[in-house]
């Protein structure tokens, strides 16, 4: 009976933290082994997952990394183009020797005036995506490990608090072989 009401738990918590590219969809449906990935970061208002669209890699290939940020109701935290006062959010790869990051792609922030100086501040109120386009070196390892840390402050109303998480995924060389959240990663 405990498994029962465990499982019809999960599917709930499941249906319930959806992600999409940019914004919160209810609706998209994930693999169940997504949400098996441990969201990581401190403070608990804010999590992150970091995905990778290949298990495995060919050299000279192309390949994208996610970073799936969940925001607890009624919190935000600060675009990556962020100024003044308010710490922007930011992702640091440490990447395995020949790795370039080719591009990145921010979903729009919500545009909001100020709460001290009535300045313009780009905040995302919702969970969002991040998603980086890699290319791999000729040259690999039999596995290589992207390495991130992600850092962000993260506010509701007048309380704010800094917070990060330190990521890693592990790909491995030799033959492109997509991974279950390929599609996740457009």
């Amino acid at each position: 009976m405990k498994s029962v009401a465990l499982q019809i738990l999960l599917v709930l918590l499941i249906s319930l933290s959806g992600f999409s590219c940019s914004t919160v969809s209810k609706s998209t449906p994930y693999p169940i082994s997504f949400y098996r990935i441990e969201a990581k970061g401190e403070p608990s208002q804010l999590k992150v997952r970091m995905i990778s669209n290949y298990t495995s890699i060919a050299p000279n290939q192309q390949f994208k990394i996610g970073f799936f940020f969940k925001i607890k109701e009624e919190w935000y935290t600060y675009s990556s183009r962020q100024e003044g006062d308010n710490l922007p959010t930011e992702i640091v790869f440490k990447l395995p020797v020949g790795f370039e990051i080719l591009s990145e792609e921010w979903p729009e922030p919500t545009i909001v005036t100020g709460k001290t100086d009535n300045q313009d501040e780009y905040v995302y109120n919702h969970n969002f995506v991040v998603i980086y386009t890699l290319q791999a070196p000729v040259e690999m390892n039999p596995v290589e490990t992207i390495n991130a840390s992600a850092f962000w402050q993260v506010c509701r109303s007048e309380l704010c608090t800094i917070g990060g998480a330190q990521m890693n995924v592990k790909i491995n060389t030799g033959k492109k072989e997509k991974s279950e959240f390929f599609k996740l990663l457009k």
